[in-house]
Parts: structure tokens; sequence; C-alpha cells
């Protein structure tokens, strides 16, 4: 396999289906990143290692290409292996038939399957909710979160590894004004171009009541203000997540396959 960067990445002119992953997301995987190929001059298999994208435990690895090159299946096991130390390996498939291809080669160190739902938003749907306002409950307040304030993070016990002026991420939150305590929060997960990804949290103890919408409502809102357009990312399992994606006015582009695998059993 050999690595490539950016330069030759435009050269090769690429095109991946829009339904299966964004521009501006492999151009991050490239920018955090690592880019191979199984031919420098006319390649066939793309792997790509984005960890900017998703820090913490285990590498995530996409790949892209031709499943029937033959050296995908003599390269690609001990390529995974000199690439990565950790326990874990998740690889995103963004191929037909890949899958079928991954369970010849790793069998049962395959260790669960997922699929993850993609969602973009429709602006004429979101724009039905243009006075969501008038539903923010008395009591409580919506927010900016200001990573950039050491006194803001501080006081709602945030950490600046995450809240970094180098990832200029950005976000909303809702306060209970009474004990001054942050109850929902709506973030950019990462931004790459003109694409921001959002992350939503609520305390477990406030879920259900519609704070996840509003937060997310006044995320969305300033996040179009500034020219990004939100992507909306949750596993087929999450059913909430799906179901408030919907309500917002997103509407459903991907279902990609992940594969989690034992790297330390192959």
């Amino acid at each position: 396999m050999y690595k490539i960067d950016l330069e030759q990445f435009n050269k090769y002119k690429l095109n991946f289906p829009e339904t299966y992953i964004e521009e501006d997301i492999i151009q991050e995987l490239i920018n955090g990143g690592d880019v191979f190929v199984d031919n420098i001059y006319s390649p066939h298999i793309y792997i790509m290692g984005g960890s900017i994208l998703f820090p913490g435990a285990g590498s995530h690895i996409f790949i892209y290409g031709d499943i029937n090159v033959d050296s995908y299946n003599n390269d690609f096991i001990s390529f995974i292996q000199q690439r990565n130390k950790k326990e874990k390996v998740y690889l995103y498939l963004f191929s037909n038939n890949f899958e079928q291809k991954c369970n010849k080669l790793f069998g049962n160190k395959i260790i669960d399957r997922w699929n993850r739902l993609t969602f973009r938003l429709n602006k004429k749907l979101f724009n039905e909710h243009i006075n969501w306002r008038a539903n923010i409950p008395n009591g409580y307040s919506i927010v900016n979160f200001d990573g950039s304030s050491d006194e803001f993070l501080l006081k709602y016990g945030k950490t600046k590894d995450f809240w970094n002026i180098e990832s200029k991420r950005f976000g909303r939150v809702l306060i209970k004004n009474d004990i001054d305590t942050i109850v929902c929060e709506c973030f950019s997960v990462f931004i790459s171009g003109k694409m921001v990804e959002i992350g939503i949290d609520t305390k477990e103890e406030y879920r259900k009541k519609g704070f996840g919408f509003l937060t997310s409502m006044a995320f969305i809102e300033y996040a179009l203000s500034c020219g990004l357009e939100p992507n909306w990312g949750c596993w087929t399992f999450n059913i909430e997540s799906i179901a408030l994606a919907k309500k917002l006015g997103f509407l459903e582009r991907s279902n990609i396959k992940m594969l989690s695998i034992d790297i330390n059993s192959i």
C-alpha cells in the first residue's frame, strides 16, 4: 500500500458517491490522518484513517474502491496489523459488497456490526419551526457555549481538550436558570469546509421534554447564519436520535456498514 497526499488525491479525482460520503469529510480525513492506495499510478483501493474525526479508543478506517482487485486480499490484513496499535479497528465500508469480502478476510474476528445513518438538512422543513423560541419554557435560557472562555468551561465542568480554539467548535446550551446548570447542549463535533457535524447531549433526568429539539434548533439556526451545512449522523439503533433528526427537518442520505474487528486476534 502506498501513502498519497492531498495533491495526489485531487489528481485522481475519485468520485465518491454523495450517498456514501461527502467530499468535505474526505478532505478532513486526508488533513487529519493518512490515505493509502494499492497502486500509486492507477489506484483501485483507497484506505483512509481519520483520528481527527473520532478521537479516543480504537482506530477508525474508511475504505472505498474496487473489491475485485486481488491485491486487496493479499495486502489488507497485514497493512491493518502494521498500521494500528490499538485493540480494535472500526472499518467503515463505502463500497457495495465490501462486507462479504471482510467476512472472508476476518471471519470470527469481527466483534460487532453496526449501520450508521447520515442525514442532511432540508431547509424548507426546518423553516416550518421558525417560531420555536416560543416553546422555551419559563425558567430556562438558551445561550452560546463559550468554549474560548476558561471561566465558562470551569463553571460548567467542560474540558479544554475538546473545547480548544484550534478545533473552532461552537455550541448552544439550554440552562435551567434557578440552579444555573446545563441540561442540554448541542455542539459541533467537527467542522470540515462548509460542513458541520452535529452532536447533542441531554441530561438523563431532562429527556423527553423537547429540550433536545429546542437546543438543536438554536444551534442549526446559528450554523446556517454562518454559511455552514449541518450534518446529522447516528447509529440505526438510536431511535431517539433518528426521530429528532427527522423532526428538525433532516432527510436520510446514506446507510453505511461499520465492522468492529479485534486486531490482536488476527
